[in-house]
C-alpha cells in the first residue's frame, strides 16, 4: 500500500490544527519522565505531514515478536472485516522534525463517523504504547485531520496486567466509546 486516503479526513490544508487536542495533565507527565527505550519521539514540531510511502514488513526475529506480531494479524483481521475500508491497518505518515525526515506506522487507524481511532497493538499490555499513541501518532495525526474530527487511542492488547507501569490508561469494552481523556485499553484475546 503506497498511500492511504482517509476521505474527507485527510483533505485540509497541512499546518493548521483545530481539531481537538489529547494533552496529557501534569501529573501524567510527571509520571514517566523519561521515555521506554527504543522509543523516539517528536524532536520539535512535525512539519511536512503526509500519509505516503511503502510500509517496511516486520518478520520478528525473536519468539516473541513473531508471537506478537501473529496477534497483531489476528486484530487487523477481525477489524478490516467488520469496518471493511474504514479500517486502514499501517498506515505510513511521513514527516519532517529537527532528526529530518521521519516516519510513523501506527498499527491502525479506524474513521468511525467523526472519530478517528488510532489503534496499537501489544500482545502484552505496556508502557510503550502510551509513549507511542500520546507523544507520537496523535500529534501528528492532529495535522492531517478536518476540523472537528476527534482523535481517540487505544491500545489493543492480549494480555492485560494492572500492575504494569501506565500513565493515563482506561480500559474500554469498546472502540466505540474510548475515553475522553488519555488512552483507552481493550483487552482482547483473540
Amino acid at each position: 500500500m503506497s498511500t492511504t486516503d482517509l476521505s474527507p479526513l485527510s483533505s485540509r490544508t497541512l499546518g493548521s490544527s483545530s481539531a481537538p487536542i489529547v494533552r496529557a495533565t501534569p501529573e501524567v507527565v510527571r509520571s514517566r519522565a523519561r521515555a521506554p527505550r527504543g522509543f523516539r519521539g517528536l524532536k520539535g514540531l512535525p512539519t511536512e505531514v503526509r500519509f505516503g510511502g511503502t510500509v517496511p514488513h516486520s518478520k520478528g526475529r525473536t519468539y516473541a515478536q513473531k508471537e506478537g506480531l501473529r496477534y497483531e494479524q489476528k486484530v487487523h483481521d477481525v477489524l478490516s472485516a467488520i469496518y471493511g475500508s474504514n479500517y486502514r491497518p499501517h498506515p505510513s505518515i511521513l514527516y519532517r522534525d529537527r532528526r529530518g525526515l521521519r516516519r510513523a506506522i501506527p498499527d491502525g487507524i479506524l474513521r468511525l463517523g467523526a472519530m478517528l481511532v488510532v489503534v496499537e497493538v501489544k500482545l502484552t499490555h505496556t508502557e510503550l504504547a502510551w509513549w507511542q499513541l500520546i507523544r507520537l501518532y496523535v500529534p501528528l495525526l492532529q495535522r492531517l485531520v478536518e476540523p472537528g474530527v476527534r482523535i481517540a487511542p487505544v491500545e489493543v492488547c492480549r494480555s492485560y496486567d494492572p500492575g504494569t507501569v501506565f500513565t493515563d490508561g482506561e480500559l474500554i469494552t469498546s472502540l466505540h466509546r474510548p475515553p475522553m481523556r488519555g488512552v483507552g485499553i481493550l483487552q482482547w484475546r483473540l
